[in-house]
């Protein structure tokens, strides 16, 4: 337990310490960063549809769920919320993000959970609330699929994932 709460120390530290970075990474002035700003969820991920992805046995209840998505001025967060009786092994995710031209949008992690942490990019659609990406740059499979196979859906400020 000590140990998971350093591990999540370290991770808010970072977060804390890379918002000055994503802040002035950010674009700024465009039209669609305002509208781009918020929280987004998916509809759950179900065990079958992990277990087609080719996760390993021991990771598919925890790669479940419904996932969150909160895009800030000062950095860009990624955490699942499993199905009931799993539990998710990785801490949430976060990083930075930048606009590109054509609706493309940049992303940065900070620590390195499987995939690399190099700045990968996915053009993206927001319409009616409902954001969709399609991937431009991207190595791991794994984040293209919980990026690309649901649509996100913009949630008021503060609010969590309704669960099914």
């Amino acid at each position: 337990m000590k140990q998971l709460k350093m591990g999540l120390c370290l991770v808010l530290g970072l977060a804390w310490l890379s918002g000055a970075w994503a802040q002035e990474r950010t674009t700024s002035g465009t039209q669609e960063e305002p509208a781009l700003l918020g929280s987004y969820v998916t509809e759950p991920f179900t065990v079958e549809e992990s277990a087609v992805q080719g996760f390993n046995k021991d990771d598919i209840c925890g790669n479940t769920g419904t996932f969150k998505m909160d895009l800030r001025p000062a950095g860009w967060s990624f955490d699942n919320y499993p199905l009931p009786g799993c539990i998710a092994w990785n801490p949430p995710v976060v990083g930075s993000w930048r606009l590109l031209e054509n609706h493309v949008l940049a992303i940065r992690e900070l620590q390195d959970l499987g995939c690399s942490p190099e700045e990968y990019t996915y053009s993206w659609k927001l319409e009616d609330d409902t954001l969709t990406f399609s991937v431009v740059n991207d190595p791991c499979d794994a984040r293209i699929y919980f990026f690309t196979a649901h649509p996100w859906r913009k949630i008021p400020p503060g609010a969590q994932p309704n669960f099914r």
